[in-house]
C-alpha cells in the first residue's frame, strides 16, 4: 500500500537537500508543495500541484489519490517542525505516512550564529496572532526562536518588544539562510526595529551573553 510521503526540503536552498528526500522525490508521481518548494526542482518530470489558500481541496486530492498514485507532499524546513503535517494528522494515522525531516530554517539560524538551541523555545508567528505569547516567552526564557513571516516581520517583532520594555534584548535575524544573498543581521531590538528585511527571515530573541559575534 502507498504511503503519503511528508518530505522535509530544507530552508530553501539545493545544498541543504538530503539525499534520502532527493530520492523519494526522483520515485514520486505527483509533488505537492509550496511554490517556493516546487522551484527546487525544475526540471522534474513530475506533475506539481501547488498549495496556496486551498488546503481543504489539497487533503482532499490526497486522500483520493495516495492509494493509486505516489504522492509527495514537500515541506520547507523540516517537516515535524510547524508544517503542514500537522493538519495532514487530523485525517491520516502514522501507518498512512511516511514522513522524512529535513533541515529547518531555525536550526541553520541557530548553527550560524554558533548556538546550541536544546534550552530555547519556540514560536511560530505563521497566519497567527501571538504577540502576548511571544513576550511571556521572552521574558521567561533565555533563548526564544521566532518564525516569522510577511505580516509579522522582524523589524515589528522588535517594535513590540521596545513598547514592552525589552528594546536592549539581543536579536539574531536570519535572512534569506541557505541562498546566495543569506544575511546575518544582529543588534539590539532598538535597532533592528529600524531596519527592513527580505520576506524570508527567521530570528532568534536571547540574552546579552548568549551571543558576542
Amino acid at each position: 500500500m502507498n504511503k503519503v510521503l511528508i518530505l522535509g526540503i530544507g530552508p530553501g536552498g539545493p545544498d541543504y537537500l538530503l539525499p534520502i528526500v532527493q530520492k523519494k522525490i526522483s520515485n514520486a508521481d505527483i509533488l505537492i508543495g509550496g511554490r517556493r518548494a516546487l522551484k527546487l526542482f525544475p526540471e522534474s518530470m513530475q506533475t506539481k500541484i501547488e498549495i496556496k489558500a486551498n488546503l481543504a481541496e489539497i487533503k482532499d486530492y490526497i486522500k483520493a489519490n495516495y492509494q493509486r498514485l505516489k504522492l509527495a507532499v514537500l515541506l520547507s524546513g523540516d517537516s515535524c517542525f510547524y508544517s503542514l503535517l500537522t493538519y495532514l494528522r487530523e485525517d491520516f494515522s502514522e501507518d498512512q505516512l511516511e514522513v522524512i525531516p529535513g533541515i529547518s530554517s531555525m536550526q541553520l539560524l541557530f548553527a550560524r550564529s554558533g548556538l546550541c538551541w536544546q534550552e530555547a523555545k519556540f514560536i511560530s508567528l505563521h497566519g497567527r496572532k501571538q504577540s502576548a505569547k511571544l513576550i511571556q516567552a521572552v521574558k521567561r526564557n533565555q533563548q526564544v526562536g521566532v518564525l516569522t513571516d510577511r505580516n509579522f516581520s522582524p523589524e515589528l517583532v522588535a517594535e513590540l518588544l521596545v513598547a514592552e520594555g525589552l528594546g536592549q534584548k539581543k536579536i539574531i535575524v536570519g535572512e534569506n539562510l541557505s541562498y546566495p544573498e543569506e544575511r546575518l543581521i544582529i543588534g539590539q531590538a532598538e535597532q533592528i526595529s529600524k531596519k527592513e528585511f527580505a520576506p524570508l527571515t527567521v530570528m532568534l530573541i536571547c540574552g546579552q551573553s548568549d551571543y558576542n559575534g
